[in-house]
């Protein structure tokens, strides 16, 4: 047991064992987060050891307003950072991008802004919790855009992987009275979905014309898992939806609540829900619509 300096040049008078006691070199591990352009953020951690052993480093806190991407080690995604020193050198970073942002817009008929925007960030597929803008008394919705320019419902549900503008293209309910037959006042009517709370679902439909002329309003489609209970305009309870513009705005909303054993009662398509099938029948004769059924699907 010991210590020599190494196997000797010549033999003794006895036998002799030379033991070479050897261990594996330390290794480095270094932990860093790096954004966009691979520019670090941060300072970045590192520790040396034997390999197994635990390196004992810290997961790195991701900077608010910024989100993972992946984490590569030397150059290769991974999906679980090593807790322990391995044989070779780890070089560990934390990719991280800027979070996504929704941009909403209220524009008039010429563009020009009516409100600031409302900007929101969040994560990738988190929800997005900005409300539907407020519209100005006496103005209506003409269509609502996204960044290219294409139509779109409203608001996203949650957050994409890239920066999104929603842009509520909205005119005056009296922009087109000079244009209008006899110069009659225009007028609209809103139609929108409201849970037993109060609270909107979906995006609100408007649609404006002279007084007195036919209104075209759309039916909404009920929300899978719920039922109509009753149909309210300007608050007051009513049975059937106008088929004419009249004389003041009409505000239509459809109360719903949830119900685990009513289906979806899409447009066109009543045959399941008899007390829905009732209101939404009596409003297709109202309106002049031809509301065709649809096969039932087999699931």
């Amino acid at each position: 047991g010991e210590t020599v300096k190494g196997i000797p040049s010549t033999f003794g008078n006895k036998d002799e064992i030379i033991i070479y006691h050897v261990e594996k070199n330390p290794t480095k591990t270094t932990i860093s987060i790096e954004g966009s352009g691979n520019k670090v953020i941060g300072t970045p951690e590192s520790a040396n050891g034997e390999p197994g052993d635990k390196t004992n480093l810290k997961i790195p806190k991701i900077p608010e307003g910024y989100h993972l991407v992946n984490i590569t080690d030397n150059g290769k995604v991974i999906t679980k950072v090593p807790s322990t020193f391995g044989d070779s050198d780890n070089n560990i970073i934390y990719n991280i991008a800027k979070n996504p942002s929704i941009t909403v817009k209220v524009l008039d008929s010429n563009g020009k802004e009516i409100e600031n925007p409302e900007i929101v960030t969040g994560d990738p597929s988190s929800k997005v919790t900005v409300k539907i803008p407020s519209i100005p008394e006496g103005y209506h919705i003409v269509k609502i855009t996204n960044e290219k320019g294409q139509t779109v419902n409203g608001i996203p549900n949650v957050f994409g992987n890239n920066n999104e503008v929603i842009e509520y293209h909205i005119a005056k309910d009296n922009e087109n009275i000079n244009k209008s037959p006899n110069k009659k006042v225009i007028k609209s009517i809103k139609v929108s979905i409201e849970n037993d709370k109060g609270e909107p679902i979906g995006i609100p439909r408007v649609i404006s014309g002279v007084q007195g002329e036919k209104a075209n309003v759309p039916v909404p489609t009920i929300p899978e898992g719920y039922k109509l209970n009753n149909i309210t305009i300007n608050g007051a309870k009513v049975n059937k939806i106008p088929n004419t513009f009249g004389n003041v705005n009409g505000n239509v909303v459809l109360y719903v609540s949830k119900s685990e054993n009513s289906e979806n009662p899409k447009t066109g398509d009543t045959s399941n829900i008899p007390e829905v099938a009732g209101i939404l029948g009596s409003l297709a004769l109202l309106l002049g619509l031809n509301l065709k059924k649809k096969n039932t699907v087999t699931k």
